[in-house]
């Protein structure tokens, strides 16, 4: 029995642009990180998720708070993370570059000023739409379409950001919400489903803007009695660079009022789960001869090791199986894969967890005549998450 009622998982903005990738736009120290784990916990407790909510932060490159919507007496566009006030719009420092949106740009900053929770500060263009940025961060999305196959369930995409007038860190609503365009205004749609959760569950990126805003929103729509359904995941949501205050006073200020908050690895415990159903998420590097012989298997089992392979080394994390994958497997073979698949937690308590070199260069050693019993232990089918040429 789950012991956290009926729960939902609220995903934000978890967007190629957003992780510490290359070619990020905006990349989050942690991000990708962050999202691994998750990806993970996706994994092993989906059967307990009634839904999952993904929001999508979604902008053209013309956008108030992009660099081409401004411009000084030059005609020079600000700098990525300029901030600009009330009194740079008023004195003429910053103006609208489309002159027609000059009084309504001073209007925006203005009400901004007035709410108190932000300036606007000018971000590098990031998600925008149609964009490789703005795709879910793979091993995330790989994880979304297994849960959804498996669990027959779509999952909720939720998108925001696409009025170029108005920020819209907040899933909830835009900061400055404009009676014209609905898509601005509070999203009553997600408001009445995220409403039948017991607990809601909370991940995404960043911690210090848009995960920020969308709680207190959503705390402020559901009311005080609520903000005990609210639990934040904390090691899967990280803030952006130079703004970790704003982070750890949002995670502050919400506990207070009630908001819980948990980590990956506790969280199966506090949903009841017993230890037979619990599950374990593993990674594996391969080439092409050994993934053919999996497939072959129907994606269920690892193929037998041969003499010169004494042991079998799945590793904790797809960040260390993607370096292997890259830096061996394509050298040895042409190519490398990386593999995800989910063992029962009781087969897998019998092997520590084995520390090889950096932080998360942790692995597993199951001995090649135990493989078998390993084979028999897996939930669900193995699956490539990543490929490398």
């Amino acid at each position: 029995m789950n012991t956290l009622g009926k729960t939902q998982l609220l995903i934000i903005d978890p967007q190629n642009d957003f992780c510490d990738i290359p070619g990020a736009a905006l990349p989050v120290p942690g991000a990708q990180a962050d999202m691994q784990r998750l990806a993970g916990l996706v994994a092993r407790i989906g059967q307990q998720l009634d839904a999952i909510h993904v929001t999508l932060d979604t902008h053209n490159p013309l956008d108030i708070a992009h660099p081409g919507w401004w411009q000084d007496a030059a005609g020079a566009s600000p700098a990525p993370f300029t901030v600009i006030s009330v009194d740079d719009v008023r004195q003429g420092r910053w103006q609208a570059r489309d002159a027609s949106q000059a009084a309504r740009s001073l209007a925006y900053v203005q009400t901004l000023a007035e709410r108190g929770r932000y300036q606007l500060i000018i971000w590098p263009e990031h998600c925008l739409l149609g964009s490789w940025g703005h795709n879910v961060e793979a091993t995330l999305f790989a994880a979304l379409l297994q849960w959804g196959r498996t669990q027959l369930r779509t999952v909720n995409y939720v998108t925001k950001g696409i009025n170029p007038t108005t920020e819209h860190y907040s899933a909830i609503q835009a900061e400055v919400p404009d009676d014209a365009d609905p898509d601005t205004l509070v999203n009553q749609a997600l408001l009445a489903r995220l409403r039948q959760a017991d607990t809601i569950l909370i991940a995404g990126e960043a911690l210090s803007h848009c995960v920020a805003s969308t709680v207190r929103d959503l705390a402020e729509q559901l009311g005080p009695g609520h903000i005990g359904k609210l639990m934040l995941l904390t090691d899967c949501a990280s803030p952006v660079s130079g703004f970790e205050s704003l982070g750890r006073h949002f995670v502050e200020e919400m506990s207070a009022m009630g908001m819980r908050t948990m980590t990956v690895d506790r969280l199966p415990s506090q949903m009841g789960l017993e230890s037979a159903d619990a599950t374990v998420v593993l990674y594996r590097p391969t080439g092409p001869q050994e993934l053919a012989l999996v497939r072959a298997s129907g994606n269920t089992r690892w193929p037998a090791r041969l003499p010169e392979q004494p042991i079998f080394y799945p590793v904790t994390n797809a960040e260390y199986a993607s370096e292997i994958a890259a830096d061996w497997n394509v050298k040895a073979s042409g190519s490398g894969y990386v593999t995800r698949f989910v063992v029962r937690k009781t087969f897998m308590d019998r092997y520590p967890v084995q520390c090889v070199g950096a932080a998360h260069h942790t692995e597993w050693w199951v001995p090649a005549e135990e493989l078998e019993a390993l084979n028999d232990n897996i939930v669900g089918s193995i699956e490539v998450i990543a490929e490398f040429n």
